[in-house]
């Protein structure tokens, strides 16, 4: 079986398992000494900010405007996240954007940034694969 997909099948079994109740960010990297750091574009003293370990993960409930500003469970969040791998820290890593509703979840899979993805599972329960945008810092 080709790994991509198996990686992809792990992250889908990983959500079905995960109710969402508040929006969680979860860390599947498969590498152990990976983490990632995360945070809302908001970028404000208040908004969600935080560096999570491989196998961890961290919730805010879509109604807490320090997570989501409208406090509805359908609105789109954007996040930056860095990777670290192999004990890279995280804050020195390309920037990425990914995008997912405050209702849902946001899943990290894969070993190396090269196959890294972001797996949504929004409000309504529909998944997907969400995109990175590289951002550049100037």
């Amino acid at each position: 079986m080709h790994p991509k997909f198996t990686l992809f099948i792990a992250g889908m079994l990983s959500l079905g398992l995960q109710t969402t109740q508040a929006f969680c960010i979860y860390n599947n990297l498969e590498n152990e000494s990976s983490s990632l750091s995360i945070y809302d574009t908001r970028a404000s003293i208040s908004s969600f900010k935080k560096t999570i370990a491989q196998g961890e993960k961290e919730c805010c409930h879509y109604s807490n405007t320090d997570c989501n500003p409208s406090g509805q469970k359908e609105t789109l969040i954007r996040y930056h996240v860095r990777f670290g791998f192999n004990g890279q820290n995280p804050e020195q890593a390309k920037r990425l954007l990914a995008i997912c509703s405050a209702g849902g979840s946001l899943t990290f899979v894969g070993s190396t940034i090269d196959d890294a993805r972001a797996i949504c599972c929004d409000a309504n329960g529909s998944t997907n694969n969400t995109s990175f945008l590289e951002l550049f810092d100037i």
